[in-house]
């Protein structure tokens, strides 16, 4: 078994191969929801999460108006296993990574107080980190995270797409795309090229934590659209992202963040 976590009351450890030499080699794994292994207490505040990802505000920004998401950075330092909820400020990426909205501040509704302070949440920002390939020099940097809940839905007359609707990298390091829930739809077809556009994986992220992690700088990822089910009026699709970025000596000397 690999252990991220066992520090303190509430954590997040797995079952399954260490999934870091895959990482470093080939740029992405996949984690089964099966694999997770909660502490005792920790599902009911998942189910707390899977409920605030039913509530999110219309993401403006969205070209295809089917996207709701909040926003919140964290900085967690390794050395003392501090995890800290920072001050929001708005979220930008150049163009290149967002073809429609990149260089603009977007302002993305902050996540409430309550969500950043779930136990859940924090455990599985422990756990994401501990997956991560990184250099024993850098791992003891401060690192940012970002925090992205996000819902798309879909209805007979319209799929839910995802924006940037193509093979795209988002700029940071490291990301982990955790499925938090799926209701009457179908699609949703992740996808993981290399840096040359062959593919290299094709998955259905279907249960709630089957989980894609990724090296920014080593691949692309795209999720296709979904569907909803005949029948309904409406579906979703509910994730998680997790980034993380190292905050380097020269960032960290001139900021208010350490």
């Amino acid at each position: 078994m690999y252990v991220a976590r066992l520090k303190t009351q509430s954590y997040i450890t797995r079952q399954g191969p260490d999934i870091r030499p895959q990482l470093q080699s080939q740029g992405y794994g996949l984690i089964k929801a099966s694999e997770f292994i909660l502490s005792p207490g920790l599902p009911v505040h998942f189910q707390a999460l899977q409920d605030a990802c039913q509530d999110l505000p219309k993401d403006e920004y969205d070209p295809f108006g089917c996207r709701y998401r909040r926003l919140a950075r964290f900085l967690y330092k390794p050395w003392n296993d501090r995890l800290e909820l920072l001050p929001y400020w708005p979220y930008k990426q150049a163009a290149k990574f967002a073809p429609v909205s990149g260089d603009v501040q977007r302002q993305l509704a902050p996540l409430g107080v309550r969500e950043s302070k779930n136990p859940f949440l924090r455990a599985l920002i422990r756990f994401d980190y501990g997956q991560l390939p990184i250099p024993p020099d850098v791992r003891q940097l401060p690192w940012l995270v970002g925090v992205h809940p996000i819902k798309v839905i879909a209805t007979p007359e319209q799929p839910g797409v995802s924006s940037p609707n193509r093979l795209h990298k988002d700029s940071e390091p490291f990301g982990c795309i955790h499925l938090i829930n799926r209701k009457n739809v179908t699609g949703g077809l992740s996808i993981v090229a290399s840096n040359d556009g062959v593919v290299l994986c094709e998955t259905v992220l279907s249960h709630p934590l089957d989980t894609l992690i990724y090296v920014d700088e080593a691949v692309f990822h795209d999720v296709r659209e979904i569907y909803v089910c005949p029948g309904y009026a409406q579906g979703e699709r509910h994730v998680l992202l997790v980034d993380f970025a190292p905050l380097l000596p020269q960032e960290t000397g001139s900021s208010n963040l350490l």
